[in-house]
């Protein structure tokens, strides 16, 4: 079965109550309202090769405009940066392995950041998390903050020069908004089921990262 947006809108149609297709993504708007904002679905390959596709699922959640970002949500923001982690499955039993994002590992090496475990002892301890996680094993896995101004994201920018921006947007946020990216190799043998247990762990997780946010802001 060839899986294209429309078919992916389909399978996942008592989730979404609306969305937007577009030439290299789909933007599904959730029915659930506790979770993320929405979720922007696109496929790739990672190979010339590949058989099957990589299907990445993000999911956005908007916590502070750009408007209303004052001195204390730019504080917010750097405390939250601290929290950021990519998760990886164990090799064996696939349980979750929690690592600070690259981009937290580089400003702890650069502005001496102690890295917080706040937000990844609310995933370790929840136990539908872990299990979703070690059934779907995803091939990535991350929660992050947006740190990049968007006028540079389609400019061929080296990798230092990508660096010193990331500094920068750490002491001057623009806004405060969280990343929910979930990625795995899909077949053609469990299409229906994969889309739908991948979309779910994003759904999930945004409900994790909006409730500690409740706590904490």
């Amino acid at each position: 079965m060839f899986l294209d947006y429309n078919s992916v809108v389909k399978i996942l149609s008592k989730k979404i109550r609306s969305f937007h297709v577009m030439p290299i993504l789909v933007r599904v708007l959730p029915i659930n309202e506790d979770s993320v904002d929405e979720v922007l679905i696109r496929k790739y390959s990672e190979t010339m090769f590949s058989m099957d596709p990589n299907w990445e699922m993000m999911g956005i959640l908007n916590v502070c405009s750009e408007e209303k970002m004052s001195e204390d949500m730019k504080a917010k923001f750097r405390q939250l940066k601290a929290m950021e982690f990519d998760v990886k499955p164990s090799l064996i039993f696939a349980n979750p392995n929690f690592q600070p994002t690259e981009e937290l590992a580089y400003l702890m090496s650069r502005l001496e950041i102690k890295r917080s475990e706040e937000l990844v002892n609310t995933f370790k301890e929840n136990k539908e998390f872990v299990g979703k996680f070690k059934r779907i094993r995803p091939a990535k896995f991350k929660v992050a903050l947006d740190s990049f101004p968007e006028e540079y994201a389609v400019q061929n920018l080296s990798m230092e020069v990508r660096k010193e921006i990331i500094i920068d947007y750490f002491y001057n946020p623009r806004r405060l908004r969280f990343f929910i990216t979930a990625s795995s190799m899909i077949s053609s043998l469990n299409l229906g089921k994969a889309i739908n247990e991948l979309f779910d762990l994003v759904i999930l997780s945004g409900q994790l990262v909006k409730n500690f946010l409740r706590e904490s802001l």
